[in-house]
């Protein structure tokens, strides 16, 4: 499968390289969100090729996502409504053992609740861990981090026994899985402070 950015690949394989750092990457939809939006589109066969469209989907989702053990959504430019559509899917991930959302300081309390949520629920039921760096210990003036708005996330986690992986961004490269952006960041930070 040629890799891309919006590919069913980047979803499923962890070794699939990040092509966009920072660039948006949506979470799938739920079976019936994909079939509602589908619904609103015109087919030559009509209702017959959206049923079987949707039901396409909804078999690749259920094979890809939910045989999927990493869920690598690191510096996917995520926000609260990301964060909660994936509350939405996470049920699917029967195999999960890893989600990253590393580098994803734009997740506030709403989709940290949603995410809490969903695992008191049971989804992803094979969860192991979940990652993400927390900006805020590291001083950098990124801003961000999850700092107490993690704490239903956290306590859901304890529940269920997932390892959370809160890594400082603290300019360690030995300790970074992704020192090059923290890299660029701080160069980005250092200039503009020259400038000022």
């Amino acid at each position: 499968i040629k890799p891309s950015a919006n590919s069913w690949r980047r979803v499923v394989d962890p070794q699939a390289k990040v092509q966009f750092i920072g660039a948006l990457r949506e979470p799938p939809l739920p079976p019936e969100e994909f079939a509602a939006r589908l619904a609103r589109a015109i087919f030559t066969n009509g209702k017959a090729d959206c049923e079987l469209v949707a039901g396409l989907y909804a078999d690749t989702l259920a094979g890809a996502f939910g045989h999927a053990t990493t869920l690598e959504y690191k510096f996917a430019a995520w926000g609260d409504a990301e964060a909660t559509a994936m509350a939405k899917v996470l049920p699917l991930a029967t195999r999960a053992t890893y989600l990253n959302l590393a580098g994803n300081s734009g997740i506030g309390r709403e989709g940290l609740d949603a995410l809490a949520e969903a695992l008191r629920g049971g989804a992803a039921p094979m969860l192991e861990r979940i990652k993400f760096h927390n900006w805020v210990n590291a001083g950098l003036i990124l801003g961000g981090g999850w700092g107490s708005k993690a704490d239903g996330l956290r306590a859901a986690c304890d529940e269920r026994k997932i390892a959370i992986i809160e890594e400082a961004l603290s300019g360690q490269s030995d300790a970074l899985d992704a020192s090059p952006v923290v890299f660029f960041f701080c160069f980005c930070a250092f200039r503009a402070s020259l400038a000022a």
